[in-house]
């Protein structure tokens, strides 16, 4: 279950984490939403340095999507659907899409600060 109301939120800080690996995401957008069967959904948007999720991914299979709002609020998606570009130069910064994934789920400051660490 999706832990806010329906919206549009602009989200503080976010990442993608797997296993060590994390990578920063950048304008990231989430709309939380009522599907046909009155279930409460999350999508979103971020940018990223596509060359480096290439990278992570060359490395791992499973991606988490963490979203911290502020105010002690974040919200960690495990293994989300995410759809990117193809642009692969060191450089330049791609969209992605994302949605929930197996699991939604609350955290607050002091697993931001683990969760967060140091970004690849």
């Amino acid at each position: 279950m999706v832990p806010l109301k329906e919206g549009s939120y602009y989200v503080e800080d976010g990442l993608l984490k797997s296993g060590e690996h994390r990578l920063g995401l950048f304008d990231i957008v989430i709309t939380v939403y009522t599907d046909k069967k009155g279930v409460r959904r999350l999508k979103g948007r971020a940018r990223l340095n596509n060359y480096r999720f290439a990278q992570m991914l060359e490395d791992v299979d499973d991606v988490d999507v963490v979203l911290w709002l502020g105010h002690s609020h974040g919200i960690y998606l495990a293994v989300p659907p995410i759809q990117g570009g193809r642009l692969m130069t060191e450089d330049t910064e791609a969209s992605i899409l994302f949605s929930e994934g197996e699991e939604v789920r609350r955290f607050g400051d002091e697993e931001w600060g683990e969760l967060r660490g140091e970004l690849d």
